[in-house]
């Protein structure tokens, strides 16, 4: 008895192909969010790594590490490298997962290296700054743009933060903070607005 074999028709075909890119759309976005979800816990917990080394760097030496840029090829703002050297505090810089790669061709650019953004009040200037033991460790967030503006190095004298927020969408604009040590002073700002009327906490967002 001879056999009749048949095959998918093309309209079978095209229906597999569509469940599989329907399944593909919705996929894909949430695999994204989860990325961007995981990126933002581990800006977190490099903070809070950085927060335990800044703690016991005051408790030495009675004030925080100046200022540090987030190019490592900048020679002017190296505050984390007080951190490793000549007491290890830690063992590494810690890299921001949401930064753009380094630009040797310009070593003064900003927003293209692997390190979080300090501003200390350590390294002020008393006659045009609030002279004070605070710092904010500053991560670009999944926009990957900077969004502090004004005279940030006087933090916490001067400089306004705009904060992440998950709740307007993973991939949302601002940057994620921690503040450390006598922060709730000073004239800094939060999103435009004077930093009392937000009374903010540690870490933005929490």
């Amino acid at each position: 008895m001879k056999m009749s074999l048949r095959g998918f028709t093309l309209i079978e075909l095209l229906i597999v192909v569509a469940i599989i890119a329907i399944l593909a759309a919705i996929a894909v976005p949430n695999f994204l969010e989860a990325q961007t979800r995981a990126k933002v816990s581990r800006v977190k917990n490099d903070m809070r790594v950085y927060a335990t080394a800044l703690e016991a760097y005051v408790v030495d030496w009675n004030r925080y590490p100046g200022d540090q840029d987030n190019n490592p090829l900048n020679v002017n703002e190296r505050g984390f490298y007080s951190l490793t050297s000549p007491v290890a505090y830690i063992s590494t810089l810690l890299s921001d997962p949401f930064s753009d790669p380094i630009r040797s061709d310009d070593p003064n650019a900003s927003d293209v290296a692997a390190f979080y953004v300090m501003d200390s009040a350590s390294d002020n200037n008393p006659l045009t700054a609030l002279r004070t033991n605070a710092y904010i460790v500053v991560s670009l967030g999944p926009d990957r743009k900077d969004g502090i503006s004004g005279s940030h190095e006087n933090f916490p004298s001067a400089g306004t933060y705009s904060t992440y927020d998950p709740t307007n969408g993973t991939i949302s604009s601002g940057d994620i903070l921690r503040l450390g040590g006598d922060y709730r002073r000073g004239n800094w700002r939060l999103n435009g607005v004077l930093w009392s009327a937000w009374n903010p906490q540690t870490v933005i967002p929490n």
